[in-house]
C-alpha cells in the first residue's frame, strides 16, 4: 500500500505556497510507513514520475473558489473535471489535466483526492496570510484523517 501526499505551490508567492507548508506540517506528524510526502512545486506534469505504484494520492493546493480566505475545499477528481482548473488553481496545468496525462501513460494513482484552501495573498511573500495560517492546522488534521480512513477501509477489505 502506497499513499502519496503532494503539496503543490510556490512558497515565494504567499498563500500559493500552501501545499508546501502543509507538507512541512505533515513532516512533524507521526504518519504510517505507507505515506510519502512530496513538495511538488508548480508543474503538474512533472509529478507524474512519482505516481508509479501509488494507491492513493492526496493533492494539496491553493484554490480560488470565490469564498472567504481560509475556506477549505475537498474534491474528488471527477468533481474537478467539471470546473475550470484555470479558475481553481493559480497554476497553468491543473490536477485534472495532470491526472489525465498520468492515465494516458499508465501511471494514474488508483484513487486520489484534492484538498484546497481559498487564498488571500498570491503576491511575493514567504509567509501565509493570517486567514490561511489560522486554518492550516485544520487542513492538516483533515488530511491525516483521510489517510487513516483510507488505510482502515483497505485493511477491512484485505481481511475478508
Amino acid at each position: 500500500m502506497k499513499i502519496l501526499v503532494i503539496g503543490i505551490g510556490n512558497e515565494l508567492q504567499g498563500d500559493d505556497g500552501l501545499g508546501v507548508h502543509v507538507i512541512k506540517e505533515l513532516k512533524k506528524v507521526s504518519l504510517p510507513d505507507e505515506v510519502d510526502l512530496l513538495a511538488g512545486g508548480t508543474s503538474g506534469p512533472d509529478l507524474i514520475v512519482y505516481f508509479e505504484g501509488v494507491d492513493f494520492a492526496i493533492f494539496v493546493d491553493a484554490v480560488r473558489g470565490g469564498n472567504k480566505p481560509g475556506t477549505i475545499y475537498k474534491y474528488k477528481p471527477e468533481e474537478m473535471k467539471y470546473q475550470k482548473s484555470i479558475a481553481l488553481s493559480p497554476h497553468q496545468i491543473g490536477i485534472p489535466e495532470t491526472l489525465s496525462l498520468a492515465e494516458f501513460v499508465g501511471k494514474k494513482p488508483k484513487r486520489s483526492i484534492f484538498f484546497g484552501m481559498e487564498p488571500m495573498n498570491l503576491e511575493f511573500s514567504m509567509e501565509l496570510s493570517e486567514p490561511v495560517k489560522e486554518k492550516l492546522p485544520r487542513l492538516v488534521k483533515l488530511i491525516v484523517e483521510e489517510i487513516d480512513n483510507f488505510l482502515a477501509s483497505n485493511k477491512d477489505q484485505n481481511s475478508l
